[in-house]
């Protein structure tokens, strides 16, 4: 009985003996040891036809295949060279790939962080003018109770009937040189401070 390996070795010997121009192998390389894959290799390598195999794992030989192939969800990726150097350059595609990604990565953070501290100043911004509208509304609703007392205290002044029997009795105005040096009454006196009060209520403060 011949193991699997002992089994690929007499198929490679059978292929190259009948002098085919064209070899299509699937995992060659499967079920040997490094010498066995290491002269596999060679031998395609040396040999003079075409040849086509599939691995699994990365070959032993720098120069095999010459042109390789790679297996994606969309096809094959073909290659113009050894795995050597497919291998090197997937490594320097990933490398980019990987950097590209921490780049878009660190601009979204950056972006991020932007929109937060736009965020942030658009709070501050709303608060301070919340407080700044509450304090203008504090001070408005004391001015309006401000004015309501005023207009307590004048109306109170205003229903008092000695303001009225004070003006209905008074004695008719003395000419304009007596006037002058005579020294007006007290409730004409606060008439006209009502009177004067009651139009600076009409001017806002």
């Amino acid at each position: 009985m011949l193991s699997g390996g002992e089994r690929a070795r007499v198929a490679l010997a059978l292929l190259t003996l009948r002098k085919a121009n064209l070899l299509v192998l699937d995992e060659p390389t499967n079920h040997l040891d490094v010498e066995s894959i290491e002269a596999i290799e060679d031998a395609i390598d040396d040999y003079e036809g075409t040849s086509s195999w599939s691995a699994t794992t990365a070959p032993a030989s720098a120069s095999s295949p010459p042109v390789c192939g790679r297996s994606t969800a969309t096809g094959i990726e073909d290659y113009d060279g050894p795995f050597v150097e497919w291998e090197r350059d997937a490594a320097a595609r990933a490398a980019r790939r990987a950097a590209a990604t921490s780049e878009q990565a660190a601009a979204g953070r950056d972006a991020a962080r932007r929109v937060a501290r736009r965020t942030a100043d658009a709070k501050r911004e709303a608060e301070a003018a919340a407080r700044a509208a509450r304090r203008v509304a504090t001070d408005l609703e004391l001015e309006v109770h401000r004015l309501e007392s005023r207009i307590t205290e004048l109306e109170g002044a205003l229903a008092d009937p000695a303001l009225y029997e004070a003006a209905a009795t008074a004695p008719a105005a003395p000419p304009a040189s007596t006037a002058s040096s005579s020294r007006p009454g007290r409730n004409s006196t606060r008439a006209r401070t009502l009177g004067r009060a009651v139009e600076g209520l009409d001017t806002p403060r």
